[in-house]
């Protein structure tokens, strides 16, 4: 399948959210909005691997409790779409398993609903410092 790539350089990640629920996606919507970051905000693990297939997403905020194909699966579709995909993943509900599961796949860290503006202000810093460090070792 024909990607739009995005060059890793110092170029801003592009974002996906996967959220079914409406106000917490405009919130992280938001977010990205006002950090200038291209971002796609879809409702469902089904939608966010359509998007996959044709984009390329550097970081992906994916919810554990989805409606449809829930947040582990998604976050493996992904994975196996994008292998370099960084993932955050969050949930309202106390999900041990699932989490777990996440972790055990790749995510690269957890949120617990509702989070704040410094939580993903802090991981959105500490996954951009990653990237740097990751593209200048490459160099």
């Amino acid at each position: 399948m024909n990607k739009t790539a995005v060059p890793h350089t110092d170029q801003k990640p592009t974002i996906l959210i996967v959220e079914d629920d409406e106000s917490a996606r405009k919130f992280l919507s938001r977010i990205f909005v006002h950090l200038d970051f291209p971002f796609v905000a879809v409702e469902s693990g089904e939608q966010a691997v359509n998007f996959a297939a044709t984009t390329h997403f550097d970081i992906a905020f994916v919810d554990m409790v989805l409606n449809g194909m829930n947040g582990v699966k998604t976050l493996k579709t992904l994975k196996t779409i994008i292998p370099e995909i960084k993932a955050v993943v969050f949930t309202g509900f106390s999900e041990q398993q699932m989490i777990e599961e996440a972790m055990n796949i790749g995510a690269d860290a957890v949120l617990d609903k509702p989070f704040s503006l410094t939580e993903i202000f802090g991981i959105m810093s500490r996954m951009l410092a990653d990237k740097k460090k990751t593209n200048h070792d490459v160099k």
